[in-house]
């Protein structure tokens, strides 16, 4: 491949922000052997080889994942369920790490609770 490999990011304002200059990283070590002893010693998946046991621990974390997926669905169902109870807080800032220049919260009904610049 040649020239130089920039990640980048789409903002909620459809702004291209750069990530990281590929060529300015530093390579990645290897794991050392004390490192994976400790990292194989913490795996209970007696019996499994060390390619089988990465794709168990896998396989969990994608169930983790859609259990807590799910869980937020439902919570979120049950929240919007009753709107009297819930409320929109929106912040606009000067960039990603700026500072906070205009704040709103909105009700369920979309009416307008407080706006201040």
């Amino acid at each position: 491949m040649t020239g130089t490999v920039v990640s980048y990011v789409v903002n909620a304002y459809g702004t291209l922000v750069k990530l990281y200059d590929v060529a300015e990283t530093a390579p990645r070590r290897g794991e050392s052997e004390r490192q994976r002893e400790a990292r194989l010693a913490t795996w209970e998946k007696p019996g499994l080889c060390e390619g089988c046991a990465i794709a168990v621990e896998e396989q969990e974390h994608r169930d983790r994942l859609e259990r807590d997926r799910r869980a937020a669905c439902t919570w979120a169902a049950e929240l919007f369920a009753h709107p009297e109870t819930w409320a929109i807080f929106d912040s606009e800032t000067s960039s990603l790490d700026g500072v906070i220049l205009e704040v709103a919260i909105i009700d369920a009904a979309g009416a307008r609770r407080r706006h201040k610049l």
